[in-house]
């Protein structure tokens, strides 16, 4: 049986600062002063949304309200007592990237207009193993294309094992016994990690659709005095 795999993306560009403030209302006391420390405004936008969304499919699809994160010895957030549903969370520039799933998962976005020329092959010879390079380079044509595929499937597999893409990690050969999922959307490439063969459900993210989230966590915090779901 294959494992599903919910992708959420949203692009933040152009969010107004009230669906901005609203989402705040709902993210994790951690997160608000993680974001707190952040000086661009965009950057704010993307660790709020993206905790946002996370909690708002935890909530909706799982019944489990999160009010804390826990964390593993690697920094990554986990949920103590609900630790059978996995999730990661990806952002970069406007797009914000969400994957949960009842399996260990990684995700990573990435786009097109983030690395030169010039940042690309530095980046393909001091990570990529001579597989990869020799896959990257066998053509001038869609070269920067299949840097980014293999660049996400780098993070989302380490993020997948809990690691991240660390110094000691670069040049490694990504297993062969993990599973990849790609999807490009405009000018992103994503990349979903599962040590179990899956299914994507995709849901694409606009601000009508995250106004329709805050009005139901609304009703569920501010309607109902108990608490529905799993308390962490």
């Amino acid at each position: 049986m294959k494992n599903k795999v919910m992708v959420s993306l949203f692009e933040c560009e152009g969010i107004n600062e009230e669906l901005y403030n609203n989402a705040r209302c709902f993210v994790t006391e951690d997160r608000l002063k993680k974001t707190d420390n952040l000086a661009e405004y965009s950057d704010r936008v993307l660790s709020v949304m993206s905790e946002f969304i996370l909690l708002y499919y935890l909530h909706t699809y799982y019944g489990i309200h999160v009010s804390k994160f826990s964390k593993d010895y690697m920094d990554k957030p986990y949920m103590a007592s609900d630790e059978l549903i996995k999730f990661n969370i990806s952002h970069t520039q406007n797009i914000v990237s969400v994957a949960i799933s009842e399996q260990n998962i990684g995700i990573d976005v990435e786009t097109s207009l983030s690395a030169t020329e010039k940042q690309i092959t530095q980046l393909i010879d001091f990570c990529f193993s001579e597989k990869e390079k020799k896959y990257v380079n066998y053509d001038k044509s869609g070269c920067k294309q299949r840097f980014f595929e293999v660049w996400t499937r780098r993070e989302a597999y380490f993020k997948c094992l809990g690691c991240g893409l660390l110094i000691k990690n670069n040049k490694k050969d990504i297993s062969e016994d993990f599973y990849f999922i790609g999807i490009q959307y405009k000018n992103y490439t994503i990349s979903v990690c599962s040590e179990q063969d899956m299914i994507v459900d995709l849901h694409l993210i606009d601000a009508q659709t995250i106004q329709d989230m805050l009005n139901a966590m609304q009703v569920y915090y501010f309607s109902s005095k108990t608490t529905m779901g799993k308390e962490i």
